[in-house]
């Protein structure tokens, strides 16, 4: 070969190669620089230079069929610029890369979400992919020949420098991910298979004998030949007492009047005491692990994506579902647990203001517009070819009250606001369901209405409505069509909002092979006492119970069954265990180090001046995602404390804000420092100092952060045992957690 021609195809091969390498390591530049170290660096560029190598080499080896080679190379090169994409947008979406999640999230009703949300970015990544991977195959087909011996050697040298750099590959750990998630099966890992054993022995005389539920791959289950629809409605805040007052009389003339026309359950008590907690627990037949209150479903092992739910039965058998609330679906993680559990669409405030709908004091749109909505959905979905699940959450009862346009007023402006606005929800509401039979809708359709909690026991309601607001029993009425088939045997003396998702299955009608963790059906009694267990209080045979977790200061160990009614320390013993079940629902397979935090560490970074705190662990960036009350931090400068809270594997369960401006959030910090969540392990950043705060809050800040700034232990009994702690007020720390073994710290 002519001395010029080989150098010729020599720079083509090298034209090729620094493009392909570049192509592959953009995507990784943008990942770097947005999240930091989460993969590591030389790991990467090995990898790219071995893929760009390799595909170079099989470019070589298909050149004597360069149609084939191009089109070869187009799809290879095209997948790895997605995947290497793919990732950098999970890591801005989720501050995690991939996981098993990221498979057991592959389906339709996600891709259409995802088509919702970011149809644009979508269509821009695909042209993307598509326009480079066909210039790499342009480049491919030009580039000239070598021997089958240095085409080879150039193979070997490519897939060893990409095996060398392979854990932190995106190609890598998407394959790992899958194989994870292949292997996990139902395997439930959170906890053991004796921790499992020994919370069912504990809680034997409440779930009886009933097997454990079924995960979500392993759900059966089907409707009718001539299925119903479902409208389910969540009344905020709305208590039974609501319509029985005898202080207040007439306050719910419409709710008075449909109790004549539907079919009243009572008493029903409350499983929950907040929003997302009522939703959850409803829908899931559990008491949902609420250590961090409105902060508890943020995360998704928060969600117990494996734990069946009324939304996931319902989409094997074949329904449709959408939710509409007029406040804000990212609070508390509302829109995140809605579409892990089964729901094809889901409408907050984020999605009626971009229609243009205005918001009441903030907080969302109003009722009268959520039910307007609500009747236009049903009218759209009454077409469709499959049965539908149209579940609202009202607004207008939470605290303080909202009053919306052409609502009566009960108190002609002279009285508590809130008690107009549950006179302005029992007027929309009946205004709801005359609509709903007017329209034909109650024909072919089971409404099922309940609260998602009672009103809240402060100063204001108890002026209000004085020991009422004791009696947590729920509003719940249904409504079924003419030609159901009335669910035939006893009914439960007393129910709970526990046991919403099993009944509302036998009111459907629906065949399935899903139990729950602690719900039943109120049409299918226990073979023992009928026995209520929630965070509070608890009911035996429709009894009040008095019990008190707090009152337990040692309860006593090993599995040996409780007893009913419960004292205070089988009641915590209980709980224990139920929360022991949950977490077993919470991931599949064992994640441990899939963070990779013992190759690449934990970096905790203070800044001088404005004190913005940067938290990385492992190749989890964590900056973005703390969370303050249910809402997601918009910066990391607020002074207060950023507290990463850990399992004993060092696997981050959630990130948590406490300002240092009031006395709740101090007051729940210290209650997380003392072990609030069980065991487990805590990181702890101060970017302020006990000297900040105001007198009267001083006495709350934790004493393990007073004269330290960065601080991360074990939590043992009621405190955190430090392991490793940094003084200096601002800088740079990294370190090796306690799993990984490691003794010593690098400031």
């Amino acid at each position: 070969m002519p001395r010029d021609t080989a150098a010729s195809g020599a720079g083509k091969r090298m034209n090729l190669f620094l493009f392909l390498a570049a192509l592959l390591l953009a995507p990784m530049v943008f990942l770097r620089v947005n999240n930091g170290e989460v993969v590591h660096t030389w790991m990467v560029i090995a990898s790219s230079i071995g893929l760009a190598l390799v595909f170079v080499a099989l470019a070589c080896l298909a050149r004597r069929r360069p149609a084939a080679a191009g089109v070869a190379l187009f799809v290879l090169v095209a997948a790895a610029v997605i995947v290497r994409l793919l990732l950098a947008f999970l890591y801005d979406f989720s501050g995690r890369g991939f996981g098993s999640e990221v498979f057991i999230h592959a389906n339709v009703t996600s891709l259409l979400v995802a088509w919702d949300e970011y149809a644009d970015a979508i269509i821009g990544l695909f042209v993307l992919a598509a326009a480079l991977g066909y210039l790499g195959a342009r480049l491919a087909r030009r580039s000239a020949t070598l021997s089958r011996r240095k085409t080879t050697s150039l193979l070997a040298a490519g897939a060893a420098l990409f095996a060398a750099g392979a854990p932190s590959s995106p190609e890598w750990m998407l394959i790992d991910a899958w194989y994870r998630y292949a292997m996990a099966g139902d395997g439930l890992s959170i906890t053991g298979t004796a921790d499992r054993e020994s919370a069912l022995e504990i809680l034997a005389p409440i779930r009886e004998s009933r097997t454990l539920p079924v995960t979500r791959r392993r759900i059966e289950a089907s409707a009718p030949s001539r299925p119903y629809n479902l409208v389910m409605v969540y009344l905020e805040s709305f208590n039974e007492m609501l319509t029985e007052s005898e202080r207040y009389p007439g306050l719910t003339p419409r709710i008075n009047a449909l109790k004549s026309r539907l079919a009243i359950y009572s008493p029903v008590y409350a499983s929950a005491y907040l929003t997302i907690e009522g939703i959850a627990n409803s829908q899931c037949g559990t008491l949902m692990n609420m250590e961090h209150a409105n902060n508890s479903l943020i995360t998704r092992e928060g969600r117990l994506p494996l734990l069946p739910c009324l939304g996931d039965v319902l989409r094997v058998a074949g329904y449709h579902q959408e939710y509409l609330g007029g406040a804000s679906l990212d609070f508390a993680g509302k829109g995140s647990f809605l579409r892990e559990h089964g729901f094809d669409r889901a409408m907050g405030w984020e999605q009626w203001e971009a229609r243009g709908l205005e918001a009441v004091a903030h907080w969302g749109i109003s009722d009268a517009q959520l039910f307007e909505e609500a009747l236009s959905s049903i009218e759209r979905l009454r077409g469709g070819p499959r049965p539908f699940n149209l579940t609202l959450l009202t607004l207008g009862t939470h605290l303080p009250g909202f009053v919306y346009k052409g609502c009566p007023s009960y108190t002609n402006g002279a009285g508590p606001r809130f008690l107009d606005a549950v006179h302005c929800t029992d007027h929309l509401f009946g205004e709801f369901v005359d609509a709903l039979t007017s329209r034909g809708v109650l024909e072919d359709t089971v409404l099922f209405v309940q609260a998602d909690h009672g009103v809240f026991e402060n100063p204001d309601m108890r002026e209000l409505f004085g020991d009422d607001v004791n009696d947590k029993r729920l509003l719940t009425m249904v409504s079924l069509p003419p030609d159901a088939v009335r669910v035939a045997g006893p009914k439960l003396a007393a129910d709970a909002s526990v046991n919403t998702a099993p009944t509302v299955l036998d009111l459907l009608g629906i065949d399935h092979n899903v139990t729950f963790l602690l719900g039943r059906s109120r049409f299918r009694l226990p073979g023992g006492p009928e026995y209520i267990l929630t965070r509070r209080e608890d009911y035996l045979d429709g009894h009040p119970v008095e019990n008190d977790v707090a009152r337990c200061d040692a309860p006593p160990e090993g599995d040996t069954p409780i007893t009913l009614p419960l004292d205070d320390c089988a009641k915590r013993r209980a709980l224990d265990a139920l929360r022991t079940l949950n977490l077993s629902y919470a991931r599949a397979g064992s994640d441990t180090d899939t963070n990779q935090v013992c190759q690449l560490a934990v970096g905790v970074t203070v800044e001088p001046g404005d004190g913005r705190v940067a938290v990385k662990w492992g190749n989890e960036y964590l900056t973005r995602w703390f969370y303050h009350r249910g809402r997601r931090m918009p910066a990391t400068d607020v002074p207060g404390v950023y507290a990463v809270v850990l399992d004993e594997a060092d696997n981050v369960r959630r990130a948590l804000f406490f300002g240092i401006d009031n006395d709740y959030d101090l007051w729940r910090l210290r209650q997380l420092v003392q072990g609030e969540a069980g065991d487990g392990r805590l990181l702890l950043v101060a970017n302020t100092g006990p000297a900040a705060l105001p007198d009267e809050l001083r006495r709350l800040w934790p004493e393990v952060l007073v004269d330290s700034r960065v601080v991360y232990g074990d939590v043992q009994g009621q405190k955190l045992v430090p392991s490793k702690r940094f003084e200096q007020p601002s800088g740079h720390y990294t370190f090796l957690p306690s799993s990984c073994n490691a003794a010593s710290s690098r400031p």
